[in-house]
């Protein structure tokens, strides 16, 4: 089909109907780039599908490819024309791409009308209620979806960090969990695991969790970092060193590692080596006076 609409193109290139050929067939190959010069053409010519929306392809095209913006408005003209529901969705996500998050709630609860059964709506409709502070509302969506969708992670992810973030913090470890007995690879539900744990101290708990993690089959160079942090609340000092230098590579410029390394250092006397994390954190980031102060002491003290 592309090459015989791209040679009919050779005779005609102004023919709308081969313009928007080719895009729609670059669309259905998710080759969105090349199908957005095509459609735009077609459009520009007054080209209509007998059936669907030229509009809406664009809109697709478009937010597929990270141009929210041009999106949006071509989702608005689209939906005008035609209501479908993969559109609906593809509208609301747009906006939350964008941080229209009271545009996102209104598209995504149409779409929740239109299809209460359409899981995927869930995680994105919470993140939106979350966008606009209504914490309450959001968790009722993320429940909601786990009921439609009792094996989607990210549901569980989305519920586990309201819960958290609203002060229910077991309800919040057993979501995120849960998330993971799903899904051992859904990263966003381990950081937000580890963190929650290494907040609340709990370094046996944060070390069982990698462990676990890795007989699981997931390996993630954050593993190594928060095995670190959970041998130092330990009190394993030594351990929670040779933690901090395998993970080194990964992580030398992350000013969070480089500052925690550097403490470790320091702590167990290796106050050269801890001098050069801290000046390399305050190069990045020379508003941290606490650091200049302690290079100061430091170097006072070795020079």
């Amino acid at each position: 089909m592309r090459k015989t609409n791209e040679k009919a193109l050779q005779h005609a290139p102004e023919e709308p109907v081969l313009l928007a050929g080719l895009g729609e067939f670059y669309i259905e190959r998710g080759d969105f780039n090349k199908s957005i010069p095509y459609l735009k053409q077609a459009n520009e010519k007054g080209f209509q599908f007998p059936e669907g929306s030229l509009a809406l392809r664009l809109a697709e095209a478009y937010s597929a490819t990270g141009q929210f913006e041009e999106a949006l408005s071509f989702y608005e003209k689209g939906l005008k024309e035609k209501t479908e529901l993969s559109s609906l969705f593809g509208y609301g996500y747009t906006a939350l791409q964008v941080g229209d998050y009271e545009l996102a709630a209104k598209k995504l609860e149409e779409v929740r009308s239109m299809d209460e059964e359409f899981a995927s709506l869930y995680p994105y409709l919470a993140r939106a209620y979350e966008g606009v502070n209504d914490f309450k509302k959001a968790l009722e969506v993320a429940e909601e979806g786990i009921k439609v969708d009792e094996f989607n992670d990210d549901l569980y992810v989305e519920a586990g960090k309201l819960y958290v973030k609203s002060g229910q913090k077991e309800p919040g470890e057993k979501m995120l969990r849960e998330a993971l007995a799903i899904n051992p690879g859904n990263q966003e539900a381990f950081l937000t695991l580890l963190s929650y744990l290494e907040e609340q101290e709990q370094g046996e708990e944060l070390l069982e969790l990698v462990s676990h993690l890795r007989e699981m089959g997931e390996e993630d160079p954050v593993f190594t970092w928060y095995e670190g942090k959970a041998k130092n609340l330990m009190d394993e000092l030594e351990e929670a060193l040779t933690s901090y230098e395998n993970a080194f590579p990964a992580f030398s410029e992350d000013i969070e590692f480089i500052e925690e390394y550097g403490r470790i250092l320091l702590e167990m006397g290796h106050k050269e080596k801890a001098l050069h994390q801290f000046r390399i954190l305050l190069q990045k980031n020379p508003s941290r006076h606490d650091i200049e102060e302690l290079i100061m002491e430091l170097e006072e003290a070795m020079f």
